[in-house]
């Protein structure tokens, strides 16, 4: 059931979100799926590997580059498929 909510869930959120939303809001939220599943690791009361931290890191470098200007002026905009994207990655931290 978890595996079914995580893969089916995942790709039918994101594909609909990518249809709806920015691509600069789709691209920043996708590189920040390895945040949502290691935040997910830490309320289960796992331990995150050096890997781990290392995901978080990159992640969380692409996502400033992405919202810092020329790049971003609007910043992170959340229209219907931004909300669908976040129940994507959510589906996948889940799973």
């Amino acid at each position: 059931a978890i595996g079914s909510l995580g893969t089916t869930g995942f790709q039918f959120f994101w594909y609909y979100g990518l249809a709806r939303a920015g691509a600069i809001d789709v691209a920043l939220l996708t590189a920040a799926l390895p945040v949502f599943i290691c935040l997910g690791e830490h309320l289960t009361g796992r331990r995150l590997l050096p890997a781990q931290w290392a995901g978080l890191v990159v992640a969380g470098l692409g996502c400033f580059f992405l919202l810092t200007p020329p790049i971003a002026a609007d910043g992170l905009q959340f229209l219907p498929g931004t909300w669908a994207i976040l129940a994507a990655n959510l589906c996948m931290t889940i799973y």
